[in-house]
């Protein structure tokens, strides 16, 4: 059988123990407000057995019950010989309510009987019974409801805590891969800077200050690739601005023509949108910087980037005639500092490239022959009348 958790035996036994403290302070109230009552009535019976007293005094026995009943007081007056004499309607009236009686001797012989009723006193007991056992069912209720709203919290500040500490072991985790990044260069650097005090020759001071740039160059990319994940990281909503995507592309895909002159870029972007759309400019052009740079590394002849808007969603795809990526590492291409060859990436562009997806409400996957980075369109945007293909290409 399994066991409760720990908060629902927790919120059941606290609203038991609410429970059982309002019933019991129902009953003390109902038993003080009786006994006070009571005592009440007591004091009505010992007040008009006085008065009865009183009056024997100077009223014949046989018109006793009649002087009681005028000022009020039910009675039945009885004489030594057994009559009684009862001032007519009181005794039927009364007698159909729950009453108390008290019986007292006159001084002229005989009793006398008075009468108070109990049905106001039972009329405020049952009101007060139903008003409690109301109050407490709704305190019931309410506490069932605060119990619920405080196992929820307790649940948001689990996950919270749950977050933070997903949070604390991803920075450790980000600033060791960062750290173990950064060494590389950085001792590169120091033992080039070192080696150029030794170095006689201008030869090997030109090499090695060549060195030192080649150096200097990646530990800044690294830098910078660093800062972007770790705004990334943080959430911050993208800045946006009204670009014009193909433009984008189309610019991005020339600043790498240069770079890889073995290979053939084509540009096309038949169906893309024709209005600016509200985006982050210079994140998306990151995004497709990295995948070009990827692609370049890559390429054996030929990279293709198509850009086009396919119901509410724009579509950024690069592709190259490359190996391609084994299925099971298709999502391990894109944590972080992962690198699957060693053509030189620092394995985060890929992460970065996805985060500013991500971070646009859409995402970048692999789909095996191709990166396509997806970003939603705002309602209402058309891609308007196809456009050509357009082509770039460069030879070694």
């Amino acid at each position: 059988m399994q066991t409760p958790s720990l908060r629902l035996r927790i919120a059941v036994t606290s609203t038991l123990v609410l429970v059982i403290v309002l019933l019991a302070m129902d009953a003390f109230l109902y038993l003080t407000l009786r006994v006070q009552l009571e005592a009440t009535l007591d004091e009505v019976l010992d007040t008009r057995i006085g008065v009865a007293v009183r009056l024997s005094e100077r009223t014949p026995v046989p018109e006793l019950a009649a002087a009681l009943t005028e000022v009020g007081v039910p009675a039945t007056v009885r004489v030594p010989d057994g009559r009684e004499f009862t001032a007519a309607p009181v005794v039927p009236a009364v007698a159909l309510d729950p009453r108390v009686q008290r019986v007292a001797a006159l001084t002229g012989g005989g009793t006398v009987t008075v009468y108070a009723s109990r049905a106001g006193v039972d009329r405020t007991l049952r009101r007060l019974l139903l008003l409690e056992l109301a109050g407490t069912a709704v305190a019931a209720g309410l506490a069932v409801v605060l119990a619920a709203a405080y196992d929820r919290m307790l649940d948001a500040l689990e996950a919270a805590l749950d977050r933070s500490r997903r949070s604390d072991e991803h920075t450790r985790r980000f600033l060791a891969d960062a750290a173990h990044q950064l060494r590389t260069p950085i001792t590169r650097i120091r033992t080039t800077v070192e080696s150029l005090f030794r170095a006689d020759s201008p030869e090997v001071r030109d090499r090695l200050l060549t060195t030192l740039v080649r150096e200097t160059g990646r530990a800044r990319r690294l830098l910078a690739a660093l800062l972007r994940i770790a705004r990334l990281d943080q959430g911050d909503p993208p800045a946006r601005s009204s670009v014009d995507i193909a433009a984008l592309c189309r610019a991005e895909v020339e600043r790498a023509e240069p770079f890889a002159p073995h290979v053939r870029f084509e540009f096309q972007a038949q169906n893309a949108p024709t209005a600016p759309l509200d985006v982050d400019a210079e994140s998306i052009r990151e995004a497709v910087s990295n995948l070009l740079d990827n692609a370049r590394r890559h390429a054996a002849r030929t990279i293709v980037v198509k850009v086009e808007a396919v119901t509410d969603t724009l579509r950024i795809e690069v592709a190259d005639d490359g190996p391609g990526v084994r299925p099971d590492e298709r999502e391990l291409i894109f944590e972080r500092f992962v690198s699957l060859d060693d053509r030189g990436g620092s394995g985060l562009g890929l992460p970065i490239a996805r985060g500013v997806a991500r971070a646009h409400g859409g995402d970048l996957v692999y789909t095996g022959t191709a990166f396509v980075l997806t970003v939603p369109l705002p309602p209402g945007s058309s891609s308007g009348p196809p456009r050509s293909a357009e082509s770039s290409s460069a030879s070694s």
